[in-house]
């Protein structure tokens, strides 16, 4: 079983070859091929280490188009493979002899997973058996169904929800499943990256609404023609760059405290979807606060997040 890592937080590679050692050579393999050879002179105390985190990162590119591949296992676009070796030599620059044996990170797993900073340790590894949601309640609309991931003694596994289900066993866990009741508002699913780096559903059950939000740049014209002549319709002040951007208000509804782990994980994700008017939508979170409420102090417990549609409303690709 390989150890797994999530990128969004530093992972460190060191050596320590000895009095002997000046400079170091990383060299860094992502899915079988060599992709990084960086050289690096040591410290006063002979040792050097890279952190590989964000080398590593650039090669994951989490996709979604509204359905899941088939199977249980994670899509393979979710996460690369990657291993490092690290060799010493007598010289700066890596020149002169080589000191000692290469030291080997063997195959290592990354995942888009994070720490955070009041952690114990800094580096993000993952469990082998543990469910990979922040949360053991999860709320989905009567009759409806969906999944999460889990890692199964070191096998990640897409578990499912059933439609009729009030709990799913994963990683050693109980996930209890939660329902909330049909009412006048359409449910609205946001798909996003969690802190395990794996891809989650998030339901809003109350009102949403949409509205758009416009961008324009202006000039002032020269309105005159060459006799010095000017029609009063011509725009003396004229737009241009116009466009604009959908917006969506949604909310939760009342719910539990199970939800301000999944809401403040979604304020952090950099890639979320919206099942809206049975599209896929990819949108951003604009909200950059949010207050985490307890049933001991708001009694009830509710939560209205905003997402823009990440796209331009006239199409301005280039």
């Amino acid at each position: 079983m390989a150890t797994s890592v999530g990128v969004r937080s530093p992972y460190w590679i060191e050596s320590d070859a000895g009095a002997t050692a000046n400079s170091y050579k990383f060299q860094i393999t992502i899915d079988g091929t060599l992709t990084y050879t960086i050289v690096k002179n040591a410290s006063d105390i002979n040792k050097a280490g890279i952190d590989v985190s964000e080398l590593v990162k650039d090669y994951i590119d989490i996709a979604y188009t509204g359905s899941l591949p088939v199977g249980t296992s994670v899509p393979t676009d979710w996460g690369i493979d990657w291993s490092a070796s690290i060799i010493a030599y007598t010289g700066e620059d890596a020149t002169g002899s080589t000191v000692g044996s290469p030291e080997l990170y063997s195959t290592r797993d990354a995942y888009l997973g994070y720490a955070y900073y009041s952690d114990e340790e800094p580096e993000f590894i993952y469990s082998s058996t543990t469910p990979l949601i922040s949360s053991y309640t999860l709320w989905y609309p009567e009759s409806t169904s969906g999944y999460f991931y889990s890692n199964e003694a070191g096998t990640i596994t897409r578990k499912t929800v059933s439609t009729s289900a009030t709990s799913v066993s994963a990683g050693g866990q109980t996930i209890t499943i939660k329902r909330f009741p049909c009412n006048k508002y359409d449910d609205v699913k946001l798909v996003f990256i969690n802190r395990y780096g794996m891809l989650q559903e998030l339901y809003f059950f109350a009102k949403n609404t949409e509205s758009t939000s416009f961008t324009r740049d202006s000039y002032k014209a020269n309105v005159f023609d060459y006799a010095g002549i000017y029609e009063k319709e011509s725009h003396q002040v004229r737009n241009f760059n116009t466009n604009a951007k959908t917006r969506y208000e949604l909310s939760t509804g009342y719910i539990s405290e199970d939800y301000n782990e999944f809401i403040k994980e979604l304020m952090l994700s950099e890639k979320v979807w919206a099942h809206i008017d049975g599209e896929v939508r990819p949108v951003n979170v604009t909200d950059t606060n949010v207050a985490y409420k307890t049933s001991v102090n708001d009694k009830l417990v509710a939560y209205t997040v905003v997402v823009e549609q990440a796209n331009d409303l006239i199409s301005s690709m280039r």
